[in-house]
């Protein structure tokens, strides 16, 4: 029988056809099995459209090895919800079309709330035989992010499956009173091992990112014991490197510098670093430029304190004092004067 997607929740509108919530689910020959119950969720900001499509991808991955005879390959319940948010991504919009309300400022969610309330509840109260979660988001329209693990619980057994991913950057974060709120927290607080993942730019398919992500979700997922690695065939690279895990870059509070703009203008980053999903940097080396839009002088040029790799990168041209133009992973640890002590109240 072929997968298909099944409605778990339905929300009436005044007018009109209902707003539902779906799901794939994909359940192992052997239901021996089925005590590894693993999820992925996505679309909870409508904007955020790489994290669909990397759903999609998993859902294709998963509905052809089930038509096959190597279906006996998955050692897992599978569970993907890639729209959390239908109403914002029909819109294209952000955050819940009717009130603006954040999806991720709502959970664990009530049933008897706000809308958004509701769907907040809808889905934690779908996801809550889950072992292992995986949440993805991209960035806003603000920056791009490099392919990323957001790791909030950095105990030795969670950062070696975090690696397996194989993504770029794993960055270890301290929660704050906000995030205590989001999907991920929220089923962390549950007993659910949580992992987020966030790549790229709001409004936008990267095709060749959405596919390096889904094969990191399929080797994790693997790595887990849910899915036996010759499965992955159609997903894995056409090279593969023993020294995957030496590549991963570790960032965390102690060699993360984040670059504000100094003055208004118009950001322009260097023609190097433009397009780049990440890029090793040189202390010193230009990153950009800050112009003045009416004279065409520089109000201030951009250059890195430090060495290491660049993982966030300004998209949005038009910035004050303050807007966030970058994020590098420093070589080595920073000094005091370039540590954080608060995150910016800008892209996260």
């Amino acid at each position: 029988m072929t997968p298909h997607p099944e409605i778990f929740a339905r929300l009436e509108s005044p007018s009109g056809p209902p707003t539902v919530l779906s799901k794939m689910e994909f359940l192992p020959p052997d239901r021996k099995h089925d005590t590894l119950c693993i999820g992925v969720t996505s679309g909870i900001h409508g904007d955020e459209l790489n994290g669909i499509y990397i759903c999609a991808l998993l859902s294709e991955f998963f509905t052809a090895l089930s038509q096959t005879s190597a279906k006996t390959a998955l050692r897992a319940k599978i569970k993907i919800v890639s729209s959390v948010n239908p109403p914002g991504i029909n819109n294209s919009v952000r955050f819940w079309p009717f009130d603006e309300t954040d999806i991720n400022r709502m959970f664990p969610g009530y049933d008897r709330g706000e809308t958004s309330q509701r769907v907040a509840g809808a889905v934690f109260n779908e996801l809550s035989d889950l072992t292992h979660l995986v949440d993805i988001h991209s960035s806003n329209m603000f920056v791009r992010e490099s392919p990323q693990v957001r790791l909030y619980h950095h105990d030795k057994k969670t950062l070696t499956l975090a690696r397996a991913f194989g993504l770029p950057v794993i960055w270890l974060r301290e929660v704050t009173a906000l995030e205590t709120v989001h999907l991920s927290q929220t089923m962390s607080q549950a007993g659910k091992k949580t992992f987020v993942i966030q790549a790229g730019h709001a409004l936008e398919i990267d095709k060749e990112l959405c596919q390096n992500v889904a094969r990191g979700i399929l080797r994790w997922i693997s790595a887990l014991g849910g899915l036996d690695r010759t499965a992955i065939t159609k997903f894995a690279p056409s090279t593969k490197s023993k020294n995957t895990q030496q590549r991963v870059c570790i960032a965390g509070k102690k060699n993360v510098v984040f670059l504000s703009a100094e003055t208004s203008g118009l950001f322009v980053a260097h023609d190097s670093i433009q397009f780049l999903k990440h890029k090793m940097v040189k202390k010193g080396e230009l990153i950009g430029r800050i112009v003045d839009p009416v004279s065409g002088q520089t109000r201030e040029q951009v250059n890195s304190p430090v060495s290491g790799l660049l993982f966030t990168i300004r998209v949005h041209p038009i910035v004050y004092q303050g807007s966030l133009l970058a994020r590098i992973a420093a070589s080595k640890n920073l000094p005091n004067r370039l540590i954080k002590k608060k995150t910016p109240q800008q892209p996260q």
